[in-house]
């Protein structure tokens, strides 16, 4: 008889240590509402997790969305800065942040923080963009709310001021 005795108990230890900080990683995400997103060069398409789609509204398709149906989905108005922040990351090997509009598919808009960076290749040759984004959709309400009761608070004082027809009061 023949046999091997070994210790495994580090690589144990290591996968299991793994498989730890994968769950808190996990967790975190799911905590501060990150949406992950993938855009492979080769194939042209982008891949979300959960979050993402939820924010676009959509049932998740684990065969990716096409560049073409996710441009679809952005405002016309903020189509041009997403092309270029692309060229800027394409152009960089940091990070790159911009904002946009994306409408979901009841017809709403939510106002989407994303941070992208390229994987490349060893080559350097890029392989895909890999991206976070944060909904920002209720803080941009609020702010705007903010602005217009500012606006209306000083409309309200200045009528105080003024009077009746435009007389000042001082």
């Amino acid at each position: 008889v023949v046999g091997v005795m070994m210790d495994d108990t580090q690589v144990y230890e290591l996968a299991r240590s793994l498989g730890d900080a994968s769950a808190q990683l996990r967790l975190a995400v799911e905590l501060a509402d990150i949406g992950i997103w993938r855009h492979d060069q080769l194939s042209n398409r982008m891949y979300y997790n959960d979050r993402a789609y939820a924010v676009l509204g959509i049932q998740a398709r684990p065969d990716g969305l096409s560049i073409e149906e996710v441009r679809s989905y952005i405002h016309p108005d903020d189509l041009p800065e997403v092309l270029a922040s692309a060229q800027r990351a394409l152009a960089s090997d940091r990070p790159t942040d911009m904002q946009a509009r994306y409408r979901r598919s009841d017809g709403s808009w939510r106002h989407v923080l994303t941070r992208r960076v390229v994987q490349r290749a060893p080559d350097g040759t890029p392989v895909a963009f890999l991206g976070v984004a944060l909904d920002l959709t209720e803080q941009v309400e609020r702010q705007r709310e903010a602005s217009e009761l500012d606006v209306a608070r000083r409309l309200a004082t200045r009528r105080q001021r003024e009077g009746p027809l435009g007389a000042r009061r001082d």
